[in-house]
């Protein structure tokens, strides 16, 4: 379960279940200590969370005690999750959120009546979600207890909290209804011009503006967004929905709402293809100081790519889809704490890199809201090496020479052609064929071997890894970090024994 989610949680032997199975799902071995401290409770108690654990998910996992640390086995991956989603079933802050998503609105005194609370109880509780709602720019009343603040950043939040989080009994999913209009409205249009968020981001989209809308919630649109979009076609056509939502729900939504609606999803576009994103910045650029931030960044950067002129294109892309986010709320370009957490803990000199910078360009300063810059970094920060991965990423030609066991040989073959061929320039020479004249005729850049004599042979002329007989997954790690330094920063290879 997500930090976020966390949160919201309001029993305390609850909240540790969950922090001890999300340090058991990155780690399957946990010493007594480090769960402690990760809960903030003592070994003793940790002994008897484990044992309730044990009892309450009995058949689907076992947690036993070895000498390096309590042992995570996992025996029905979809039944532990639904049973782990049930411990939340009671939980009553994802009760009270998900009531008042459907407009069901209480009192708190009323609340205390159905949930069997003190007033004092309650309101401690209710502390957390205020906690919460400030960083999407919201607050609460409790007569009736609701959420109040801007439309766009009501529905940023319910977004958030529905869509982007774990699923638990209180989770709210969008009707059959919305599921068919969507995929109506897709075939409207042509593929990457106006439906580019995943079918399931679209549906939670549609499905939280039409119960806001129909609870009498209305969205205004800023005059700023009004003007970025007086040009475009697409929204245009994209109007043409209201005929898919009449059929559907038999109203149709005034003109904000499908602005706001068109933005949310234009905004939320795969990286996937250059020539939709230069298209899109010509339809959506007009602040000329995006593209003075953008080659100022670019600068910064300072890529060795064979097509600076897609590097411009991504990175406009990503500041116009940023300033078109904030025109519809502040809050758009906000993270929750895991997803920040994520990226600072695993690009932590990228981020104070390009925080440093951000912070001291003045276009930055001009264009954005100086309240969400650690969001904003984040954003950045992830974008630019999920373009790295995709645009940037430099092909090796690799030698793979293995010697051994016939059939070991043929699979760790296979093996490596499967996962590194569609990357890179994969060879298999046997081993009488590589000669001075093979590698400079194939540019080879890099040898791998399980056998130390042939990377004797080459290594004063071109780099060698050797691996053992039969490879491990500090080998196969060893190479991946060769090819990309990065690439093991969030995840390595383990071995299986």
């Amino acid at each position: 379960m997500k930090n976020f989610q966390l949160s919201f949680v309001t029993n305390k032997s609850t909240a540790r279940w969950f922090q001890i199975l999300n340090a058991f799902e990155k780690s399957e071995i946990c010493s007594a200590s480090s769960l402690a401290e990760v809960t903030e409770s003592t070994t003793r108690t940790i002994g008897k969370d484990i044992g309730g654990i044990n009892e309450y998910f009995a058949g689907l996992l076992q947690i036993s005690s070895t000498n390096q640390g309590y042992l995570f086995e996992l025996n029905n991956y979809p039944s532990y999750e639904k049973k782990k989603a049930s411990l939340l079933a009671n939980e009553p802050l994802f009760l009270m959120l998900e009531n008042i998503f459907m407009g069901e609105l209480k009192s708190i005194d009323e609340w205390t009546d159905c949930l069997f609370l003190s007033k004092s109880t309650l309101s401690k509780y209710l502390r957390r979600i205020h906690q919460q709602l400030t960083h999407f720019d919201l607050t609460l009343t409790l007569d009736p207890v609701n959420i109040v603040g801007e439309e766009a950043d009501i529905r940023n939040f319910f977004c958030t909290f529905f869509y982007e989080t774990d699923i638990t009994p209180h989770t709210v999913f969008p009707s059959v209804a919305v599921q068919q209009a969507v995929t109506e409205i897709s075939g409207m249009f042509e593929k990457n011009s106006y439906h580019t968020a995943s079918f399931s981001q679209y549906s939670y989209l549609l499905h939280i503006s039409i119960e806001r809308f129909l609870q009498g919630q209305r969205i205004q649109v800023k005059e700023e967004l009004y003007h970025a979009l007086r040009h475009s076609i697409q929204l245009l056509h994209f109007q043409r929905i209201n005929e898919v939502i009449d059929k559907y729900f038999e109203f149709q939504f005034p003109h904000d709402e499908l602005v706001f609606l068109f933005v949310s999803i234009i905004t939320k576009r795969k990286l996937q293809n250059v020539i939709v994103e230069q298209k899109f910045c010509l339809s959506y650029n007009h602040w000329p100081k995006i593209r003075e931030l953008t080659n100022s960044f670019y600068q910064l950067l300072n890529v060795n790519s064979p097509n600076p002129k897609n590097d411009l294109i991504l990175i406009e892309s990503f500041f116009t889809t940023a300033k078109l986010r904030e025109c519809l709320s502040t809050s758009a370009n906000r993270n929750i704490w895991d997803v920040n957490t994520f990226i600072r803990k695993t690009f932590p000199k990228e981020f104070a890199f390009y925080q440093r910078f951000l912070e001291n360009n003045p276009f930055y300063q001009e264009l954005y809201s100086p309240q969400y810059l650690p969001d904003f970094c984040a954003n950045l920060v992830i974008y630019i090496e999920s373009v790295r991965e995709r645009y940037w990423f430099p092909r090796k030609n690799i030698a793979f020479i293995f010697e051994g066991n016939h059939h070991i040989v043929q699979y760790i073959e296979g093996w490596s052609n499967r996962y590194f061929s569609c990357s890179h320039r994969v060879f298999y020479p046997d081993s009488g064929e590589v000669t001075p004249h093979y590698l400079k005729q194939n540019q080879i850049d890099l040898i791998v071997t399980n056998y130390a004599e042939h990377a004797s042979a080459f290594r004063d002329t071109i780099e060698c890894i050797v691996f053992k007989t039969i490879p491990s997954s500090s080998d196969w790690n060893r190479l991946l970090e060769r090819i990309n330094p990065d690439v093991t920063r969030p995840f390595a290879l383990k071995d299986l024994f």
